[in-house]
């Protein structure tokens, strides 16, 4: 037998009153914020070189297209 996939428990499932309970919920916290603005990051330098690829280097040109009707 082998191990081939896993879940994570639910928060709602942890004991914050609970020392190991309460030291997963840090670590899972810790963790998952990292990863947020890890992303958070990327999708930023993302934005930034497509604005850079197209010329829309300048606030004046991010401002008037934020105007436009979609």
């Amino acid at each position: 037998m082998s191990l081939t996939s896993f879940n994570q428990t639910a928060r709602v499932h942890f004991n914050p009153d609970n020392a190991f309970d309460a030291e997963g919920l840090t670590l899972l916290t810790r963790e998952t914020e990292r990863r947020r603005r890890e992303r958070n990051e990327v999708e930023q330098d993302v934005e930034v070189a497509i604005r850079e690829k197209t010329g829309m280097h300048s606030p004046d040109v991010w401002r008037l297209n934020s105007r436009k009707p979609s």
